[in-house]
């Protein structure tokens, strides 16, 4: 058999087998996709120490919320804000893919009710604080209905929550006396 025809002869599970060896030639990392990289190999040294994963799950969440409006993400804290049109209405967590989503007096008791958590914290001296965030339900990930739902919720606290911006004083300028 020539290289043609062996090459002709492979299946497509044989195909993808020597693709994603390829892809993983290429970069170290198996060629799977999105949230499947994030879970399985959150936790290796190399992701950490490249950021390559929490990159990907940025990139993930990024898509995932684009419908809503221009999502932008800053680092911070070891996580990441996720903001939809300069305001911040989600958080992440580096070290895994936890999600919590903003909430406030109006949207916190249908967390609560769906059983989500707030995202709590622990201080130096072991006291314990929370936020007004709760983790993001796990059909968002896979129903679009979910995510419109929660995310609306979330955007209307972060908009509720948003403070006005306050004006600059200017000064006035002394008069120069010419003489």
């Amino acid at each position: 058999m020539n290289n043609t025809s062996a090459k002709a002869a492979l299946t497509a599970e044989n195909f993808r087998r020597s693709n994603n060896e390829d892809q993983t030639r290429f970069t170290g990392l198996p060629a799977i996709s999105g949230k499947q990289i994030i879970e399985k190999f959150l936790n290796t040294r190399e992701a950490k120490q490249y950021g390559y994963l929490m990159s990907a799950h940025l990139d993930y969440l990024k898509d995932l919320f684009s419908p809503f409006g221009e999502i932008t993400i800053r680092k911070m804290f070891g996580g990441a804000g996720v903001y939809c049109d300069g305001t911040i209405f989600a958080i992440c967590d580096s070290t895994d893919t936890d999600l919590w989503l903003k909430v406030d007096d109006v949207t916190r008791a249908e967390f609560e009710d769906a059983g989500l958590e707030p995202f709590t914290y622990t201080f130096d001296n072991g006291r314990t604080g929370k936020m007004s965030y709760y983790t993001a339900p796990q059909d968002i990930f896979d129903d679009a209905d979910a995510l419109e739902h929660w995310t609306q919720l979330a955007l209307s606290a972060a908009a509720r929550a948003k403070k006005p911006v306050k004006k600059k004083r200017t000064r006035k300028k002394k008069a120069v006396k010419k003489t």
